[in-house]
């Protein structure tokens, strides 16, 4: 039983328990709480990276569908259209309008004319000419007055089997009836760039997938292998219309029953809103669990989800519960070094309160003896009066001994008091010290949030001088159409146009430049406001723990208090003691004078005796509690 292991065992155990069980519910506590805060603070970066790279991907669109609309407005392309006899005469204009494109950005494949049947009538790429492209869905669509982006797709062989999306505007004559349709060949690494960009850039192996408006993914930002196969199985109309289309040339069958399943990332992408929670599923990428968000695009049905693996959210947490550890071992450490040294400071004085009652047992024991002896041989008594006066000699050094020993454990206890109060004050500085530091952390806490609001301050300027970048790019295509309608009078205004257009690149790629840094940054900040806030509660859960372990130390300094006190009462027991003694051999030279008085005196002093064992009695049960 418990009751029945050494007082110091019970000391460490008490100290042991009162360190661990806090420190062990309050670990849990904080696992918990860590791992939601982290989880938030990265759904908020997924949510921010995955409109980053929305963004940019709708200003590629958009860039690019600009174009096909200005270029399907130009008075040559117009009546170039429009003409049948004289078309001849009109091509190498239109040519020249092309060839400036073409060379002003490497991501365009090519341009083409098609009549009101959809029949190519002038390109750059010969093997399309006298082609009827009536068949695509997104043909037809801009033949009927609508500008339209294409499905991703992979060309034909005849244009080298590229990956491709096409941009078309219907091209109307004075009356304003489509007369035909212009077509603006981009390469899909145009996003496909974009897309790896924005890899690993809200955490460690988090990654974006691109979905169209059918569930096949048509981009991936590190993984090339898992585009053009669907997120699910796709319905037998769907399939058969993409394989007629030849959508990704002889093995788009292959490629769509190939299926690389991901349901919540498929559902999502085939709705009509992919809604904006943070959601969780297996991917078959990297064959882990993994959260991410959906963010669907402004000019397209395609629906963009960034992603994170599961096990990066948990390595900010292995690293604060490897800080933790350490720190829970010590403060386990210092508890049962600490038990162990006070325990055996009260053991020592048990140990001699024990050994005091034991004297003072067997000395009420052998004085009992003595008087009963007495009391029996009064009629002797004048014959053993020297042998008695010796008896009753022992008896007071003896007594005289153990008031010294009672002095002692009385002197010890008093020691083992004034250690207890100065350790409640060591106790006391101590929370005061983490008090100052709390209130530290709180105001580095403070000042990360404000450097947190300038970084957000700091990306919108950004965002302005990336628009403006945008702006002047237009600009630069707009002046390069008007250099090339002004034909040899307009060059040096196109090599003006080139040299903005050149500006306006390089101001775009510092503005990219300069959000990636600054998204390292607000990254940076987050996860110091998240190991500030993670510090403060540590900290704070130390206060508690250290202001539990000092009221421990307050009760035990009560304790040793009471054991004080009840040595001071043992050593005027003694005192007491060694004056009856001292009473019992002037009662014995009494003797010589009468022997009745004698017989009086020997009743009292069995009266005195057997009070004595019974206070060595009490001594002795109060000492057994307190098993050493």
């Amino acid at each position: 039983e418990v009751r029945r292991w050494p007082l110091r065992l019970k000391i460490v155990l008490l100290l042991f328990l009162s360190s661990v069980l806090p420190l062990a519910i309050m670990g849990a506590i904080e696992f918990y709480h860590a791992r939601d805060a982290v989880l938030k603070s990265t759904s908020a970066l997924l949510v921010a990276r995955g409109d980053e790279v929305v963004g940019k991907l709708d200003d590629s669109n958009k860039l690019y569908r600009g174009i096909a609309d200005r270029v399907a407005d130009l008075p040559d392309v117009v009546r170039y259209t429009q003409a049948t006899a004289s078309r001849k005469d009109l091509a190498p204009a239109v040519r020249g309008l092309f060839d400036v494109f073409l060379k002003s950005d490497a991501n365009i494949r090519g341009f083409a004319i098609l009549d009101s049947t959809g029949t190519v009538v002038l390109g750059t790429e010969e093997p399309l000419i006298g082609r009827n492209l009536a068949g695509y869905r997104y043909v037809r669509e801009a033949i009927q007055g609508t500008s339209v982006i294409s499905d991703l797709h992979i060309s034909g062989a005849e244009t080298g089997a590229t990956p491709t999306i096409a941009y078309l505007a219907p091209i109307r004559d004075q009356r304003g009836q489509v007369a035909g349709v212009n077509v603006v060949w981009v390469r899909a690494s145009a996003i496909w760039k974009v897309i790896a960009e924005g890899n690993e850039k809200a955490g460690s192996k988090s990654f974006s997938v691109l979905f169209d408006q059918f569930g096949v993914r048509i981009a991936h930002s590190y993984n090339e292998g898992i585009v053009f196969h669907p997120g699910g199985r796709l319905d037998s109309a769907t399939l058969d219309a993409m394989v007629a289309e030849r959508r990704f040339g002889d093995k788009t069958r292959q490629l769509l029953e190939d299926v690389r399943v991901f349901p919540e990332q498929f559902d999502r992408a085939r709705s009509s809103s992919p809604g904006d929670e943070v959601f969780r599923g297996f991917a078959p990428v990297n064959q882990q669990w993994n959260v991410g968000v959906p963010r669907r695009l402004g000019g397209v049905p395609w629906t963009l989800f960034y992603m994170i693996p599961e096990a990066s959210l948990d390595a900010p947490i292995t690293e604060l519960l490897q800080r933790i550890v350490p720190l829970t071992a010590a403060a386990i450490l210092f508890a049962v070094l600490a038990g162990a040294l006070v325990s055996r400071g009260i053991v020592g004085s048990v140990r001699l309160v024990a050994e005091a009652a034991e004297s003072l047992g067997s000395c009420a024991s052998e004085l009992t003896a003595s008087v009963a002896q007495i009391a029996a041989g009064t009629s002797q008594s004048a014959t053993a009066v020297n042998e008695t006066t010796t008896t009753v000699e022992e008896v007071r050094q003896t007594a005289q001994v153990a008031s010294q020993k009672a002095k002692y454990v009385s002197d010890s206890a008093q020691k083992a008091t004034q250690i207890s109060q100065r350790g409640r004050k060591a106790t006391e500085d101590m929370v005061a010290g983490i008090d100052r530091i709390r209130q530290q952390m709180d105001t580095i806490a403070a000042s990360m949030v404000r450097l947190s609001g300038q970084s957000q301050t700091i990306g919108q300027i950004v965002a302005t001088v990336e628009d403006l970048a945008a702006q002047s790019n237009l600009l630069a295509v707009n002046a390069a159409i008007e250099a090339a309608k002004a034909g040899e009078h307009g060059k040096g205004f196109g090599v003006v146009a080139q040299e903005v257009k050149s500006l306006a690149e390089q101001s775009r790629r510092a503005t990219s430049q300069v959000r990636t840094i600054l998204g390292d940054i607000q990254k940076a900040t987050t996860a110091a406001v998240l190991a500030t806030e993670q510090g403060s509660k540590a900290v704070e859960a130390g206060t508690r723990q250290t202001e539990v372990a000092g009221e421990a130390i307050q009760a035990l300094a009560g304790s040793v208090t009471e054991a004080a006190q009840a040595a001071t009462q043992i050593a005027a027991s003694s005192q007491q003691q060694l004056v009856g003694v001292d009473q019992v051999a002037g009662a014995m030279e009494s003797i010589k004078q009468a022997s009745m008085q004698n017989v009086a005196g020997a009743r009292q002093l069995e009266v005195a005796a057997g009070n004595l064992n019974e206070l060595g009695q009490r001594l002795r049960e109060m000492v057994e509690r307190y098993k050493v």
